[in-house]
């Protein structure tokens, strides 16, 4: 059996993306690009302050709480079975990190802000926040618990079941949810590998170390607000452009990274609006490097982005992953997903997340009909 010095040697030694090759795709109204090693080299380079990071890197968080469960582990008694002290460190990291990405852990500082549109904000309300229901101020992401919680769980599920494919997000913001992807690897990761090799007669199996650290995390955006949109596509795409507390620039969204110390060489940058940048990214990335979708996150609230996304990527989407759909009940995002279901005579279950979001499974391929996104005929 391993020593506790050799499980950690292991876990410090796993190859975060070595075997991915670093992106730069520039086109007209695009840019495709890793930007890790961009900006820790800006961060040496500047003459101003660096960005200082507000947390550790999770790997420390989790070796330094798996000590301390261990500890307590041999001064107490649980009245419950518990799960191993590396998981119950990546709990009490992810959780911690939920409070910064969410704005709890601001305490009275964090508020509401409204979602009208008027760059109004209340007194933090935790019951809007848990579900998704009002927008952030100190956080980066608007999604609400319950969806942060989803997605942890079906990224570890696509990881424990060995679903090929990346993380990929289509609006982000100021980057929180898609950060919280790239944590909840590497966290999961760690654990693992910190609890040691797995029984042969362990079922399922441990998931296979290498594959989990070289799935990218994909942050699809404009990083210039949502598109003015156009009424003749869908009549509620129209005044999006108008909410502009949404916009977030990718350069604010890379300085939230190093403050979480989450600036990691699988992270892509998708910049551009999603009907120029996702027929480059199929073709031009993903195609190439025969790279599949294990979880598409939807977060596009308008028809034409949504249907942008659905005829460039589902078909890439593995069978068993997941499609998030952020903006369903309420939203033209919905209308899109309905259209495109129908004529591709998709039968989908879909499963509510709270009151908003919902997500479904893949479970056949697909052959889009290309034809109908060239020709506009959705319907």
């Amino acid at each position: 059996m391993a020593s506790r010095e050799q499980k950690v040697k292991a876990a410090n030694d796993l190859p975060m993306g070595s075997n991915l090759k670093p992106l730069d795709i520039v086109g007209p109204s695009y840019h495709i690009y890793t930007p890790h090693d961009k900006v820790v080299q800006s961060q040496r380079d500047s003459t101003e302050v660096a960005v200082r990071p507000l947390l550790t890197v999770p790997e420390h968080w989790i070796h330094s709480l798996t000590l301390r469960h261990q500890h307590l582990d041999t001064i107490t008694t649980s009245t419950v079975p518990l799960p191993p002290a590396p998981k119950r460190a990546m709990r009490a990291y992810l959780d911690m990190l939920r409070g910064f990405l969410l704005g709890d852990a601001y305490g009275r500082a964090e508020k509401s802000m409204l979602l009208d549109g008027s760059l109004r904000y209340i007194e933090y309300n935790a019951t809007l926040r848990s579900i998704g229901m009002d927008m952030s101020y100190l956080g980066t992401t608007m999604v609400g618990k319950r969806r942060l919680q989803v997605l942890e769980d079906l990224i570890i599920d696509v990881v424990d079941r060995s679903v090929p494919g990346d993380f990929l997000e289509t609006g982000v913001w100021r980057g929180g949810c898609s950060a919280y992807a790239i944590a909840v690897l590497r966290a999961y990761a760690y654990a693992v590998a910190l609890e040691g090799a797995p029984s042969q007669r362990q079922t399922p199996p441990r998931p296979t170390l290498r594959s989990v650290y070289n799935r990218r995390v994909f942050f699809c955006d404009s990083f210039a607000g949502l598109p003015p949109g156009d009424g003749a596509v869908h009549k509620g795409d129209v005044g999006w452009d108008k909410l502009t507390y949404v916009s977030a620039s990718v350069e604010e969204t890379a300085r939230y990274l190093l403050e979480y110390n989450l600036m990691d060489p699988r992270i892509v940058f998708v910049k551009g609006f999603f009907n120029e940048s996702m027929r480059p990214l199929q073709q031009r990335v993903l195609v190439p490097e025969k790279r599949g979708i294990a979880i598409l996150r939807l977060d596009g609230d308008m028809y034409q982005s949504t249907i942008d996304v659905l005829y460039h990527l589902y078909e890439l989407v593995a069978v068993g992953g997941y499609v998030i759909v952020d903006d369903w009940e309420g939203f033209p995002a919905k209308d899109a997903c309905e259209d495109f279901f129908r004529v591709h005579q998709l039968h989908v279950t879909v499963h509510p997340i709270d009151l908003t979001s919902v997500y479904f499974q893949k479970l056949a391929d697909v052959r889009v009909q290309y034809w109908r996104y060239e020709q506009k005929r959705f319907k």
